[in-house]
């Protein structure tokens, strides 16, 4: 079933789910999610991006993450693993009446908040095992959240069995191959190729390298760090040569530290390069490119990446190389680093 073809099935989908659909006329958040791959194999954490854009030209009151999510048309939200997925105000634990509101925060048009969600824990069901093979769809659904277009949004996927090393991998492990933090070290040892490994290895090194400075003070700080990292020692599973071992710890400092963790990191891009965080490791062997003495490598892969790569790590890629380049740091002329940074919500930054 090609990807068109399931999201005209998640719109006859949508009609089965309750909905209370708020609208504002023209002054409204935009909200969008998206499953990050059209498909997943058993065991693989299913994650998706969620945004809310000011497309409304004016200023307006910001929003939270109220809503739930639906899987494949239930009139019931999903059961978590870590409770529902909201923001609301704190509430009384002895029954008295909430807080006080504060005065709402405005927001500038354009604004766009985004959070990567793991399904998987999200929706529970979704890791039950070989029993999720199939077309999914999901739902998020914010009852809330004031001052929205649509108070929902759908994406779909397809759920595989694994084959190869991964059916190895899964078998040895069950569904919980990669979410139970128990297997990581032993995935790593015995399946270093496999998708499931590339995920712990994302996780521990790269997770969240593309999320966008919150501020100048922050910009600074990161580029601080690449210039002159701070005295600091890595425990990291390589050999004292810095070649990739999950049986063996071995400390380092920079550069061996970057160079180890690279090792890894090629691991995973080698034998996965289409993965949907492939990018944000190429992100991260670019600022190490940098840590390793290689100016002309790291803008290379900076460059590269700001043409080439999934558009939040693109937007990354190139103020950072806009803002290595201002300092001096890297080959080539620095470009206007006045224009305004999409705030992400996520783990990890660049100079970690």
């Amino acid at each position: 079933m090609s990807r068109m073809q399931r999201r005209l099935t998640l719109v006859l989908i949508v009609f089965m789910v309750p909905l209370s659909t708020a609208w504002s006329g023209d002054s409204t958040w935009e909200l969008s999610f998206e499953v990050v791959s059209d498909s997943f194999i058993a065991g693989e954490p299913i994650w998706a991006a969620l945004s809310v854009e000011n497309k409304s030209g004016q200023a307006l009151p910001a929003v939270g993450w109220g809503g739930e999510f639906y899987l494949d048309g239930r009139g019931k939200p999903c059961r978590s693993s870590f409770g529902m997925f909201v923001d609301g105000p704190p509430r009384d634990p002895n029954g008295g009446p909430p807080p006080i509101p504060a005065p709402p925060v405005l927001e500038d048009p354009d604004t766009v908040h985004r959070v990567n969600v793991n399904l998987s824990d999200q929706c529970r069901s979704l890791s039950d095992g070989k029993g999720i093979v199939g077309v999914h769809t999901v739902c998020y659904r914010d009852d809330r959240s004031q001052n929205l277009g649509s108070n929902m949004a759908c994406d779909s996927f397809v759920v595989t069995m694994p084959t190869g090393i991964e059916i190895e991998a899964y078998d040895a492990f069950g569904p919980t191959v990669v979410e139970d933090p128990r297997n990581r070290g032993d995935l790593l040892r015995r399946f270093p190729t496999s998708t499931y490994a590339a995920y712990v290895i994302w996780e521990r090194w790269a997770k969240g390298v593309a999320r966008p400075w919150e501020d100048d003070t922050a910009r600074e700080k990161a580029l601080s760090w690449l210039a002159s990292p701070a005295y600091h020692t890595w425990k990291l599973p390589c050999r004292v040569d810095g070649t990739p071992d999950a049986s063996t710890i071995t400390r380092f400092m920079m550069p061996e530290a970057a160079r180890c963790r690279d090792g890894w990191l090629e691991i995973a891009l080698k034998h996965d390069p289409d993965l949907w965080f492939a990018d944000e490791i190429r992100l991260k062997l670019a600022t190490d490119a940098y840590l390793l003495g290689d100016k002309d490598s790291s803008a290379s892969k900076l460059e590269e990446l700001s043409e080439h790569g999934r558009p939040y790590v693109a937007e990354k890629a190139q103020t950072l190389l806009e803002a290595m380049q201002a300092k001096g740091m890297l080959p080539g002329d620095a470009k206007d680093l006045a224009a305004p940074q999409t705030k992400a919500p996520a783990s990890g930054s660049a100079e970690e």
